[in-house]
């Protein structure tokens, strides 16, 4: 078995801690308003409203914002088409008006694709989709098609009852937001029983998050990220993996998997966490049906508690709470999985171990293609009586093969030998504790109240200060900073004694950057501020930086004046490319608070005019002030910062051409 020799805290280094929100820019933005008492002969404005939506989206462009008042509308074609909606200064929205309940009725939706959907967004950039619900679709809710759609960002929307999905994005999107949704009661096929793949589908999506969703009561798949997706973020979410039953073709299902990455492709840089994934059906699941595989993948701070409490019948799906699969049998090397700091449960009429790897009789992992796989500091709870039953089942692959590299994990069982298999053969925690990894813990964890779902640690609780203290997140399932005691503690959370419960207030967030902003430190420049306010007393600020390379940086913040922090700095946004950036303060109770996510794009000094691609205007740019000059760093057009626009900053163009940096 491996021991971990990383000498640095991962939180800092190695994977993604934050999810990012698209920033939203709209300058010299334009307001409509429809309502269902409004005319389409109508000029549009608040004293004189459209009367569709559909009509609103023909007569507007972008930096406009479409309001919505009150209502149910319903498209007499069976959808919203929206298209080319794309400057990056002035992004495209469409919301309820003044919180409105806004209902987009699908009822007539097509359904002769199956990427068919009431809102349909083709082949757009910058655009936001707000407060609405998309209720009773024929088909789906919402689809993003015609590539290339970027920069899109669905917010505080209720997608419920749609006879098939909820939410796809297809192939070849790249930075997505969808967050803060509630998402009920979809893939109920109350119009046909055409198959159509999962609830909420990513495919080969670059740069993306899926925050803060509410899922409840679908009846597929929930969360799925395939066809080689890359650098996302799928956290925060509640997760109800139980449905009622339906047919999907010729499948029967009762729900689906939480959250599902099937590579088909190479996914990478994906981090899942702060996730509460329960019910019947598979929690998380690293898969490829086809070929390619999963690389550098984080799995932390999730509570998975799979517990099957009404006994439903098994699906095709299964009911692990984590597992790693190949079932297209795919040659390639699958590695650099991280899986710590999640508590992981299978309830009392759940068969499944809550940690699975592969099968049992066929080949999809061995030691030759699944490398470095990290379990740390996790808890593994399975209340299974059977007296076979296996708190891990690891198919193909031996203890001794050093595939996993296992530290200061908790098994436990109340009732039972708590065993663990290892590629056809069964350990005890008494007769081989060797092969549960680096000090293993085998006695109760002491949930606070597992009966009602409550795995916070009790005061007792044998996991708190025992964990290990490299693979370890900065801070738990609440965002408590860790660690509290003299340890970090294994599972989700982090223990906290009862003081003061009331975390800081952060408000006030912004970023200034020098005109030129050059990704030269010597001449660019970026300012972070915020104000950060306790009932009792700020002890720390932390700037959270997400760099464009999938690093990241923590800064700590500095008081300007009471309850204003700063940072300025002319080295941690140096590097072309999009940032997203969190603040983090804790007060000194120990609270913490961690404030929505920014998303910030630094183009290259060759992107003159700033729309993602260099190409022949910005030549013209520099073309413009062929001949000017200033002190070093005084425009952009002087790519190379010799204080004179001539041929080289021509040439140092041109050698980019065509070349794309915000992707």
């Amino acid at each position: 078995m491996k021991r971990i020799i990383l000498f640095i805290i991962i939180c800092i280094l190695l994977s993604p801690t934050s999810f990012f929100t698209i920033g939203i820019v709209n300058a010299d933005s334009n307001n409509y308003y429809v309502s269902t008492t409004g005319d389409n002969a109508n000029d549009g404005s608040l004293e004189s409203p459209w009367k569709t939506i559909e009509y609103a989206v023909t007569q507007t462009s972008s930096g406009d914002t479409i309001n919505i008042m009150e209502g149910v509308y319903t498209p007499s074609a069976g959808q919203i088409l929206i298209s080319n909606k794309n400057t990056a200064s002035q992004w495209y929205t469409i919301q309820n008006y003044n919180d409105d309940l806004v209902i987009i009725d699908g009822t007539n939706c097509p359904k002769t694709n199956y990427i068919n959907a009431t809102i349909e967004v083709r082949n757009s950039k910058y655009l936001r989709i707000t407060g609405l619900t998309v209720n009773h679709s024929a088909k789906g809710g919402i689809t993003l098609m015609a590539t290339p759609c970027s920069f899109i960002r669905i917010d505080n929307c209720t997608i419920s009852n749609s006879s098939s999905f909820a939410f796809k994005v297809v192939s070849g999107m790249n930075n997505i937001t969808f967050e803060y949704n509630y998402v009920y009661n979809n893939f109920n096929n109350w119009s046909h029983t055409l198959m159509s793949q999962e609830t909420i589908s990513f495919e080969h999506v670059t740069t993306f998050s899926i925050n803060h969703i509410i899922y409840k009561e679908n009846h597929a798949g929930s969360i799925d990220m395939k066809g080689g997706c890359s650098r996302g973020v799928v956290c925060y979410n509640d997760i109800n993996t139980t449905g009622g039953y339906v047919v999907k073709g010729a499948t029967g299902d009762w729900g689906g998997p939480g959250i599902m990455l099937d590579a088909r492709g190479i996914s990478h840089n994906i981090s899942i966490y702060n996730n509460k994934v329960y019910g019947n059906v598979t929690g998380i699941s690293l898969n490829t049906e086809t070929t390619g595989h999963y690389e550098y993948i984080y799995i932390y701070n999730n509570v998975v508690n799979i517990t099957n409490e009404n006994n439903q019948a098994p699906t095709d799906n299964g009911r692990t709470p984590i597992g790693l699969g190949n079932t297209g049998s795919s040659q390639d090397i699958f590695h650099n999985i991280y899986i710590y700091s999640n508590t992981v449960i299978a309830g009392a009429n759940n068969g499944a171990s809550p940690f699975k790897v592969g099968h049992y009789s066929r080949n999809q992992l061995n030691s030759n293609n699944l490398q470095e796989v990290y379990v740390v500091n996790n808890i593994f709870y399975g209340y299974y009586t059977a007296s076979g039953y296996a708190i891990w089942e690891i198919n193909k692959i031996s203890f001794e093969d050093g595939v996993f590299i296992v530290n200061n994990n908790s098994f436990y069982r109340p009732s039972g030998t708590i065993r663990i298999y290892w590629n056809g053969l069964y350990y005890s925690s008494s007769a081989n504790p060797e092969k549960f990894g680096d000090e293993p813990v085998f006695t109760n964890p002491l949930f606070v109240n597992r009966f009602a779902g409550n795995f916070h640690l009790n005061s007792t609780s044998p996991c708190k200060d025992t964990g290990n203290n490299i693979l370890v997140p900065c801070f738990d399932f609440d965002d408590v900073y860790r660690p509290q005691g003299s340890g970090y503690d294994i599972g989700t959370f982090e223990y906290l004694s009862e003081s003061d419960t009331i975390p800081p207030q952060i408000s006030a967030i912004s970023l200034i950057s020098s005109d030129p902003l050059d990704t030269d430190p010597s001449f660019g420049w970026v300012n972070v501020s915020c104000t950060v306010m306790d009932n009792v007393a700020v002890s720390q600020v932390i700037l959270r930086i997400h760099n464009p390379s999938g690093s990241w940086n923590n800064v700590t913040m500095i008081t300007t004046s009471n309850g204003k922090y700063y940072y300025r700095t002319t080295t941690a946004f140096s590097t072309a490319g999009n940032y997203s950036y969190t603040i983090w303060a804790k007060d000194t109770s120990n609270n913490v608070k961690t404030s929505y996510s920014v998303l910030y794009s630094m183009p290259p000094n060759w992107d003159i005019n700033n729309d993602g691609v260099c190409k022949i205007l910005d030549i013209v740019h520099v073309s413009i002030q062929f001949g000017s000059t200033g002190i070093p760093g005084w425009i952009r057009e002087d790519v190379d910062n010799n204080g004179v626009i001539n041929v080289l900053d021509i040439s140092l163009v041109s050698n980019h051409f065509w070349k794309h940096w915000y992707i």
